[in-house]
């Protein structure tokens, strides 16, 4: 057998004749079992192991296998339920003619029911079917379009030189993107940061607005506009209102730091120099109402004296 020549042959026939999928796998499945076999020509396989090899009912092998054999491509005998099992064969070449195996093509009846022939000069009546409406373009697309249906197509209907809908399109950028396509940016001037600083009453809620607002500008002016995560500047008012706030946060804090380092407590250390500082003014004092006429300073019972 000629593994080559079988396979050229039933692509001749699917040219001439067509064969369904169903009908192409069970006939190269066969062919791949009997080359693992070593070309045992025929050979047997069971209804249940070829449902489960080619993944098909039992009725679809049965149909798809009835129409390989009436078209000359396998052979095929059937067994019995308890002692025979199936038998399959393919054709050889024999000067120039596919030839069978004795018992294959004499032996096999199809389990499929051939089809009437017609009646020679007698043709067959023709099913009566209505007519459809004739299709009025106008009257459907004005209807169409008069639709809630026909409104919301409009509404997602693409644009026509485009791939992707503007909607579509804004929905895969990123926000920083459509902002800055959007609106477009221009930096201000130090005036204009001037003026915006005292609209939002930084005069008011800072100490030194006026060099707050020179710092912001020199700031995004040195960084060229743009943001510490890398994207441009599409709103500076937003910035200044951050920064207004965190300066003024910063104010807070360094009083409150203050305010705690003024009003700390006493500690023991503190409580220890005072009672000493005391003591010792009370001993000068004593000293000095104590000293006689006449006496030396230091001159006297007193303790630390001279």
């Amino acid at each position: 057998m000629n593994y080559i020549e079988l396979i050229n042959r039933y692509w001749q026939e699917v040219d001439v004749k067509g064969f369904t999928p169903t009908e192409t796998n069970i006939y190269f499945r066969l062919l791949d079992i009997c080359n693992r076999l070593g070309w045992e020509n025929p050979f047997s396989l069971s209804n249940p192991r070829a449902v489960a090899l080619m993944a098909v009912t039992e009725n679809t092998l049965a149909a798809g296998r009835d129409k390989l054999v009436m078209k000359g491509l396998i052979g095929f005998k059937r067994g019995s339920r308890r002692k025979d099992t199936p038998m399959y064969c393919f054709p050889e070449k024999i000067d120039g003619e596919w030839v069978f195996p004795n018992g294959f093509a004499a032996g096999f009846t199809s389990n499929i029911e051939p089809k009437p022939a017609a009646k020679c000069g007698v043709k067959p009546a023709a099913k009566s079917r209505a007519k459809p409406a004739a299709y009025n373009k106008t009257k459907t697309e004005t209807e169409n379009n008069n639709s809630p249906a026909g409104e919301r197509a409009r509404a997602r209907a693409p644009v026509p030189d485009g791939l992707f809908s503007d909607r579509e399109l804004s929905r895969m950028e990123t926000k920083g993107v459509k902002a800055a396509k959007l609106v477009e940016f221009s930096p201000p001037s130090v005036e204009d940061v001037k003026v915006y600083f005292l609209q939002q009453r930084a005069n008011i809620r800072l100490p030194d607005w006026e060099t707050e607002a020179i710092s912001f500008f020199n700031y995004y002016d040195s960084q060229g506009w743009v943001k510490s995560n890398g994207r441009k500047v599409a709103n500076w008012e937003s910035l200044v209102n951050d920064w207004i706030l965190r300066k003024e946060r910063e104010q807070k804090q360094i009083i409150q730091n203050e305010q705690r380092t003024t009003f700390r407590r006493p500690t023991a250390e503190d409580t220890l120099a005072d009672e000493q500082d005391k003591l010792a003014r009370r001993i000068f004092a004593r000293r000095n109402r104590q000293t006689p006429p006449g006496c030396a300073d230091g001159d006297t019972d007193l303790p630390f004296g001279g």
